[in-house]
């Protein structure tokens, strides 16, 4: 077969087919252009798949079992591995090939999860195999394991929750297996097993990965422990930590959590420095993607309006308007984006304002700037007005003798 930089000549591989069939397939979405009337796959998934179809052709034409595990696998220092090259091919001849299910089962178990498509495994095979994996990598430390989130959609089953339960009491000292298990837990919506969810929510001594990916679990299924818990992360610093706050914030911010404890909890928050990556680059991303109806982008508004304004002070250099959170006036800006023209102006008016005043490129995400900047420089003469006047009063609390120069 094709590798992804290999193109293919269809007149050659299709020569029982016409030329009008020939078109009607390539002109799918499984195929790209190369050069001179060939193509290519546009994902290698696609080759694995035919692969194994292939495989299985010529099983039922007589290739022998023996032949296919020569193919697929490898004895080494008296361990069965699957081929680094074939484990896609393994993970789709599992779907069909009890001898290969049986194979990667007892010896390479995490092929069975992300490979191939585990859906379709019977819900026998897919306890075998989560059983076998939890068994095989659950002892010691850090190993680098990982699921891709897709498959771990596909394998996800309520009818898992009996073996996750037993495999949880039996101890995982892996925090990766058990961050592998609370994904499950929480794609699958197994609500017979978010007590171990709610458990390492609040263990401390658990990665800040594992609790919130138990934060997560929670969620996905509207767990009414989840308020309890929101509603504590403001007060309890020794409990909840800021980078696990800041990431409990994103992640729940605005379905599971109000803006009221949306602000408590920035509010305890220290500064973080210019991250990319951080609170001050996601959460106006977060603003500006969500959806928020206009009573909570109007409570959202005078939260961070409120919180801005701390320690907001004159200065004689510039910048001449600082505050101590001014690490917030990218997600007010966001917000006053989102918001300009749902409610009353004078509000709007002087959130954006304030925003534009405090705005300096090292805060955070600079891409709501140009938008509200856009939206304030079309204003009617009557609102442009007012935006003067709420500017004017906004430098007059802070600096009531700031000369004209200064001020604009």
């Amino acid at each position: 077969s094709g590798g992804d930089d290999i193109p293919l000549d269809p007149a050659t591989i299709l020569s029982d087919w016409s030329t009008p069939e020939c078109k009607a397939l390539l002109e799918r979405a499984l195929f790209g252009l190369a050069s001179y009337g060939r193509v290519r796959f546009h994902h290698r998934s696609v080759v694995e798949y035919l692969a194994a179809e292939r495989i299985k052709i010529l099983l039922t034409r007589g290739m022998t079992t023996k032949a296919l595990k020569r193919l697929l696998f490898v004895e080494t220092k008296e361990k069965t591995i699957v081929r680094p090259s074939k484990r896609p091919i393994a993970g789709w001849l599992a779907l069909t090939e009890n001898m290969i299910f049986e194979m990667l089962r007892d010896h390479e178990p995490a092929v069975l999860l992300t490979e191939g498509d585990p859906e379709s495994l019977l819900l026998s095979q897919r306890t075998q195999a989560l059983c076998s994996y939890v068994e095989r990598y659950s002892k010691g430390g850090w190993r680098g394991l990982s699921v891709p989130h897709i498959q771990i959609h596909r394998f996800a089953s309520p009818e898992l929750s009996t073996e996750i339960k037993r495999l949880w009491v039996q101890g995982i000292q892996n925090p990766e297996v058990r961050e592998i298990l609370l994904n499950l837990i929480e794609v699958g919506r197994i609500t017979e097993c978010l007590d171990i969810a709610h458990t390492v929510a609040l263990d401390i001594r658990a990665s800040h990965s594992e609790r919130l990916a138990a934060i997560e679990a929670l969620a996905m299924s509207d767990d009414s422990r989840l308020n309890i818990i929101t509603s504590g992360i403001a007060g309890n610093v020794k409990l909840w930590p800021d980078d696990l706050a800041r990431g409990v914030m994103l992640k729940l911010f605005p379905r599971h959590l109000t803006v009221a404890c949306l602000c408590q909890i920035l509010k305890r928050l220290e500064v973080q420095k210019r991250v990319i990556g951080g609170l001050n680059w996601q959460f106006p991303r977060l603003v500006a993607g969500s959806d928020l109806d206009v009573p909570t982008l109007e409570a959202l508004r005078d939260g961070l309006s409120d919180l801005v304004s701390t320690g907001l002070k004159w200065q004689d250099k510039w910048p001449h308007v600082i505050s101590n959170r001014s690490d917030l006036c990218c997600a007010l800006a966001a917000t006053c984006v989102r918001g300009f023209n749902t409610g009353p102006a004078v509000d709007w008016l002087r959130a954006s304002a304030l925003a534009l005043r405090l705005h300096h490129r090292d805060d955070g995400s600079d891409e709501a700037y140009p938008q509200l900047r856009k939206l304030l420089a079309e204003l009617p003469a009557g609102r442009n007005a007012q935006l003067f006047w709420a500017e004017d009063a906004l430098i007059q609390s802070i600096h009531p003798t700031a000369n004209a120069r200064d001020r604009y």
